[in-house]
């Protein structure tokens, strides 16, 4: 992708696009398995890591984002299809990582230590609000949680609207901006705003 500093013009190039992505990718997953929290900040390591190979999108909806946004669907495709097969091949990557580590936690147990969501419907404290969540309000505030990711995404990533050019502040921007949404979306939807998460 254009945001990408190694462009897929070489075996090489794609091999390192797609390893940098997916590992980014299996650390969100690995961190968001543990605890939704948790999970903006392990976007906030993945970008500061692997960020600036791979333009840092660990999300198949933030690089179709980014794919609409340049206007160059043509020179830009094979970059995304490379980052999204990355994105969920780490997703999946991620989830056995986290299985391997915490194979010998029960269920029950692990539900009762964490304060999120581990599925994608409200459990936990927030399962008094389960049955006034309907397929409709879920996939809203899916919607609107994940775009409010991707717009900010694509705005640090423009020279006309990015409020710094400093690519640590960045990471932190994205890391709050995603611990927010995952505040806002979890009693609804339970905070998946990313379609690899969802696909693993």
């Amino acid at each position: 992708m254009e945001d990408s500093t190694i462009k897929p013009e070489n075996v090489k190039n794609i091999i390192a696009l797609f390893l940098y992505e997916a590992l980014g990718t299996a650390i969100l997953v690995f961190t968001w398995n543990f605890d939704g929290h948790f999970m903006a900040f392990g976007v906030m390591l993945a970008a500061t890591l692997c960020g600036a190979i791979t333009g840092g999108h660990f999300n198949p909806a933030v690089s179709l984002a980014v794919l609409i946004a340049n206007f160059k669907f043509k020179d830009n495709l094979k970059g995304f299809i490379i980052l999204v097969m990355a994105q969920l091949i780490g997703a999946l990557f991620g989830i056995l990582m986290f299985f391997t580590v915490a194979h010998d936690i029960k269920v029950d147990e692990f539900k009762e230590r964490t304060d999120l969501i581990h599925n994608l419907y409200p459990t936990g404290r927030y399962s008094e609000y389960e049955a006034y969540n309907t397929e409709g309000q879920v996939f809203w505030i899916e919607f609107l949680g994940t775009f409010l990711l991707c717009f900010i995404v694509l705005n640090l990533k423009n020279e006309d609207t990015e409020p710094t050019p400093d690519g640590g502040l960045k990471c932190l921007t994205v890391g709050f901006t995603l611990l927010g949404s995952i505040y806002i979306t979890a009693p609804v939807s339970g905070a998946c705003l990313n379609p690899a998460l969802g696909f693993a």
